[in-house]
């Protein structure tokens, strides 16, 4: 009866494994902060963190590759969201892949908290493995430290010294980590690491993948414009969002950090924005002003979420995109005159009024046809008639004069 149930339950174990989209550790550290999820896009895995450190973690963010199937390895890694609002320490990142190799992603790693009461997050100690064979419970692989190792550091036991959450986390076979769930506030309070599925070979079989994955996460704004990697002139950014279905108000944050700025800051005033529009501007695409961008050309990133709340939303996975500088118009045409062509006169005005010796004063030429009458003898009228009504005229008419007859 016993090993019946045994079996029965190791049944229902390995049943609820497979259905199982990821495997999530408890967050390790102190109680403070607000909670977060950072998990990597489908199909990227988690490769390096980035972020501010100094005597303890100030600022992290995951650091998110792309797994390319038809090579066999990973694509150009990108920065994700930042959680920590302090901008002391120093700028630090690091990553599994580079130096040729570009198959390993994080699998595990140690997390050290402060001694005193609080419990920051002090130093993170990670162990890199290969994707496609990742090795289950590993620290034998490449080792990242983001942070400075410290001297005051917890005793890495296999309890904690607050509960029973082990500072040491590893993903299962045929998984390695794809994110980490955080809280947050100031500084980093506490970790845990997300573990996700190994990516399929080449010439594997697919599999089904459950429709949960491709849906977009529902508190979240997606930014539809501008799109990762477009090329935008300064001073023609036009932002459109579409806003999340959960948490959504009426107003939204937007954040554009300059990300070609010194590493030492680009978190600093002018490099980073943040500013307030409303989510009907955003809908409708909101034209940035270009004072905003201070004129600087090269990358930029972009973030959206929603405000006016407490606390505010999440912000919206990062996009980036290319400044560069806006083609001056072109000067008006100006057609100048060839250094030989005549200078054209204006052309005369239309004359309204006779001239003095204009022929128009003068009476018309006789024509031809009353020459010829004038001429004829038949048509000869009595002296001082005139040929059009018998008026007397002063002139003499040019005819000769009839004979005399005699009986």
């Amino acid at each position: 009866m016993i090993r019946a149930l045994m079996v029965l339950m190791l049944g229902f174990s390995l049943a609820h494994t497979s259905l199982a989209l990821a495997t999530d550790f408890p967050i390790y550290g102190g109680l403070g902060g607000n909670q977060f999820r950072a998990e990597c896009p489908k199909g990227s895995y988690l490769v390096g963190l980035a972020g501010r450190t100094g005597a303890w973690v100030d600022r992290i963010a995951p650091v998110c590759a792309p797994w390319l199937r038809g090579s066999q390895a990973f694509g150009a890694p990108t920065i994700g969201q930042s959680f920590g609002m302090s901008g002391g320490g120093q700028e630090r990142q690091v990553a599994c892949i580079g130096g040729g190799n570009n198959t390993r992603a994080i699998q595990s790693w140690w997390i050290h908290v402060l001694r005193s009461d609080n419990h920051y997050v002090q130093f993170i100690q990670m162990y890199c493995d290969s994707v496609p064979t990742p090795l289950p419970s590993t620290n034998e692989g490449p080792r990242l430290d983001f942070g400075t190792y410290p001297n005051d550091v917890e005793e890495m036991v296999t309890g904690g010294p607050f509960g029973s959450q082990p500072p040491f986390q590893a993903c299962p076979a045929g998984e390695v980590a794809v994110g980490f769930r955080v809280r947050a506030g100031q500084f980093l309070d506490a970790i845990g690491l997300i573990c996700g599925p190994v990516p399929a070979r080449v010439g594997a079989p697919a599999t089904k993948v459950d429709p949960r994955i491709m849906m977009p996460r529902a508190d979240l704004f997606e930014i539809i414009k501008p799109s990762a990697g477009d090329t935008i002139p300064h001073g023609q950014l036009i932002i459109l969002a579409v806003p999340p279905k959960i948490g959504s108000t009426d107003v939204a944050d937007i954040e554009l950090r300059y990300l070609d700025a010194p590493a030492n800051q680009r978190h600093s005033y002018p490099f980073t924005t943040v500013f307030s529009v409303t989510k009907v501007q955003l809908l409708d695409g909101y034209p940035v002003p270009e004072r905003v961008t201070g004129g600087y050309v090269g990358r930029w990133q972009i973030r959206a979420r929603s405000s006016m709340k407490t606390p505010p939303g999440p912000w919206s996975f990062p996009k980036q995109f290319q400044m560069v500088k806006a083609s001056p118009p072109p000067p008006p045409m100006v057609q100048m005159p060839k250094p030989n062509a005549p200078i054209m006169q204006p052309s005369p005005v239309p004359q309204t009024a006779p001239l003095p010796s204009s022929s128009i004063m003068q009476a018309p030429a006789p024509s031809s046809a009353t020459t010829q009458m004038r001429r004829s003898s038949s048509m000869i009228m009595p002296r001082g008639v005139d040929e059009k009504g018998g008026e007397q005229r002063n002139e003499a008419v040019d005819t000769m004069p009839e004979r005399e007859k005699r009986p």
